[in-house]
């Protein structure tokens, strides 16, 4: 498709590794003093990959070996300093708009409110049914205002940097989201029991490394509401013991530390995976490091040797595997564990602000979002005054 007028010229496919290969020279290089080995090739990989990415997104101008700051230059920096899944989830919302100017030969550099209002007009969803195929759908509230805001966020560093006249996004209407998460949850106590039952009876069945990993996976994500990125990004060397408590240090979204107590019942189940695994890596249990939760070695393959860390992607598809084995109906994600921490932890009387903190979000209302019980019948705060 032809230039949009007044719009330097945008970078065809041709051109991608030429703009690639200026973009790597101007991005910022991780230089991450605590990593080491292998943690720093894979941060260069996805350092790489998120260079060849940006490289190829539509409607921008190509880079310039001249500038440091052009907008393609600056949204590699914009998004460096984010966890890969939060990168991958801003780089789909920033194509889809992208795509939508190119189509509209808009320049998004000189958009206005009114053209994101028309974005929002035509988004679409993609669901996938058991069979495998695929449909489009209207997007739920949730998702079109989280795609406007990851927009928005792009715009806002463009500006401060002085790369766009204005944040076109600023003026378009968010729909109201609803007050209780959508997320599929274990609820129900008997069904969230027998889930939990379920994966230890089939580690302990199944015997293997892998076995009693993946269980230490999936009862972490229903037990300590940790998100799956900050959960495979952790390390054995960073849990440490305080007083009466085993503690789990993480990197939470927005690259903070952050820790979190685990139970006995998962603490338990993690130390049995360990110790399977220090005795086929030839170590001590208290010499074992590397990830919390790693990659076995491959029967078939012998280049593959295991200890690489989980990712987002392996831990959707063991717990999707383990729960249709284990006969749920829901569809679960990594998230769904951490909702249903929340919406049984809040049931069950925990305070408010202590769920917050749990969960490690700023507001509380994004806490309570989770908190699905009905205060109007024998919950409701009536009877705290007027017992029955």
């Amino acid at each position: 498709m032809p230039a949009p007028d007044n719009h330097p010229a945008l970078v065809q496919p041709d051109d991608a590794q030429a703009a690639a290969r200026i973009l790597a020279r101007q991005a910022p290089a991780n230089r991450v003093a605590t990593a080491v080995g292998a943690e720093v090739l894979e941060a260069e990989r996805r350092r790489g990959r998120l260079i060849r990415t940006v490289a190829e997104l539509p409607a921008l101008p190509p880079p310039d070996p001249r500038d440091r700051y052009t907008p393609r230059a600056l949204t590699v920096t914009w998004l460096s300093g984010k966890s890969p899944h939060t990168q991958r989830g801003y780089l789909r919302e920033l194509d889809d708009w992208l795509h939508w100017c190119e189509a509209n030969q808009l320049d998004p550099l000189d958009a206005h409110g009114a053209d994101g209002d028309a974005w929002k007009a035509t988004m679409t969803a993609r669901k996938r049914a058991p069979d495998g195929t695929i449909t489009l759908q209207k997007p739920s509230a949730t998702t079109v205002k989280h795609r406007i805001d990851a927009v928005s966020s792009w715009y806002a560093y463009l500006l401060r940097h002085e790369r766009a006249q204005r944040n076109p996004m600023v003026a378009v209407t968010r729909p109201p989201v609803p007050a209780t998460s959508p997320l599929q949850v274990l609820d129900d106590d008997a069904e969230y029991q027998a889930f939990l039952d379920y994966i230890e009876e089939r580690a302990t069945r199944l015997g293997t490394e892998t076995a009693f990993r993946d269980t230490a996976l999936v009862r972490a994500l229903f037990t300590l509401a940790v998100r799956v990125t900050g959960l495979c990004t952790a390390r054995i060397e960073n849990i440490r013991r305080v007083g009466q408590h085993t503690n789990l240090h993480y990197t939470k979204k927005g690259g903070q530390d952050a820790h979190v107590p685990i139970g006995p019942g998962t603490l338990a189940t993690f130390e049995r995976y360990w110790a399977v695994r220090a005795e086929r890596e030839g170590v001590p249990r208290d010499k074992l490091s590397g990830p919390v939760l790693a990659s076995t070695p491959h029967p078939y393959q012998p280049q593959h040797t295991g200890g690489r860390a989980l990712t987002q992607r392996d831990a959707q598809r063991i717990l999707s595997r383990i729960a249709r084995e284990a006969g749920i109906q829901v569809r679960l994600s990594p998230h769904s564990g951490r909702a249903t921490v929340a919406t049984r932890a809040l049931r069950q009387g925990a305070p408010p602000r202590a769920v917050q903190a749990l969960l490690g979000v700023a507001s509380l209302d994004t806490a309570m979002r989770y908190d699905r019980t009905d205060y109007t019948g024998d919950r409701s705060p009536v009877y705290l005054l007027d017992p029955k």
